[in-house]
């Protein structure tokens, strides 16, 4: 029998082309499980953050999942491919480039609660309030936090995020990738996110079941 809709889902992922591990050497990650899961997203987009939240909150039964949050700014300040997409998100560029300087300052840790605040206030993230934030999270004056902001080592960060997203996938975000593999839809109005990615997970269980089982 032909799949269902949402089999097809799964299928279209199992079946995609494998990303070289080439673009998640800089990823940062989340988690120590076998299940790769990157999102490719932006703290001003409502479909970025509604994707996070998802998969942080599987991560708390799941201890299979391994997840990293990339920079991709839809804002032309700091990210030339922005100019495809119809509408920008002035600020993303600051943000991004916030939560940069609090990873260098403060490491992993700071990153990711730095992260988790971005998100859960991702409708009010103004500069000055970015900024607050920032500074509070890594202990240090906010001049500090400015200067790291335009370091060369920041902008770098941020393009290489940039760079790996449109080697995945080109257009819009958030972009999803398990496995390496991109996840060309990620949700559909009879199938929810928590669904999909959950018997995507369960493929990869099976996956590794088969492999152990042929050598």
């Amino acid at each position: 029998a032909p799949p269902t809709a949402n089999e097809k889902l799964v299928e279209d992922w199992r079946r995609g082309h494998k990303h070289p591990n080439r673009l998640f050497e800089h990823a940062a990650w989340l988690g120590e499980g076998e299940y790769e899961v990157v999102v490719w997203g932006d703290y001003h987009s409502n479909f970025s953050t509604e994707l996070d939240t998802i998969i942080r909150s599987m991560m708390e039964d799941n201890p299979h999942i391994k997840y990293a949050f990339r920079q991709f700014p839809v804002d032309e300040e700091c990210n030339q491919n922005a100019e495809d997409f119809q509408s920008q998100n002035k600020g993303s560029c600051f943000t991004s480039q916030a939560l940069e300087s609090v990873a260098i300052l403060s490491g992993e840790e700071g990153r990711w609660e730095f992260h988790k605040w971005l998100v859960e206030n991702s409708g009010s993230l103004h500069e000055p309030l970015v900024l607050a934030k920032a500074a509070e999270v890594t202990n240090s004056p906010q001049n500090i936090i400015q200067d790291v902001m335009v370091s060369i080592e920041v902008s770098g960060r941020i393009k290489k995020d940039v760079v790996a997203k449109q080697n995945v996938w080109r257009k819009g975000i958030p972009v999803l990738t398990i496995d390496g593999r991109y996840v060309p839809r990620w949700r559909t109005s009879t199938y929810s996110a928590e669904n999909l990615l959950q018997r995507i997970f369960d493929s990869l269980s099976e996956e590794s079941v088969s492999t152990e089982t042929s050598r």
